[in-house]
């Protein structure tokens, strides 16, 4: 989904429970509501208000990353789960290693 038909869903009155959050453009394109691509700076996140994340980092660099979670915290979104290149964190050790193996599967390089 993209950050503009997650805005015609929250205009329509509903809201997802949470969406993937891919810090990068992933190896393959979703055409799923709950994927949202975030590859630059300066896009409107307010969609995301309130929404569950699962954020996973396939990009290269910390600081974009850091500045879009950043955002995200201002929105208040709740963390699920993460995946970055140097580790995951999730509810519990076997939601970690998943959440990593899909950021490696996701990642471009």
């Amino acid at each position: 989904m993209s950050l503009e038909a997650l805005r015609q869903l929250r205009r329509s009155g509903r809201r997802p429970e949470c969406v993937f959050v891919f810090v990068g453009r992933p190896r393959y394109d979703y055409e799923s509501p709950a994927v949202v691509v975030i590859d630059r700076d300066g896009m409107d996140l307010r969609p995301l208000l309130g929404v569950g994340v699962y954020l996973i980092d396939v990009q290269s660099d910390p600081d974009f990353t850091l500045r879009v979670v950043a955002e995200l915290q201002a929105l208040q979104t709740t963390l699920r789960g993460g995946a970055v290149p140097f580790g995951a964190v999730g509810a519990d050790e076997s939601h970690e290693t998943s959440m990593q193996l899909f950021r490696m599967a996701m990642c471009p390089q």
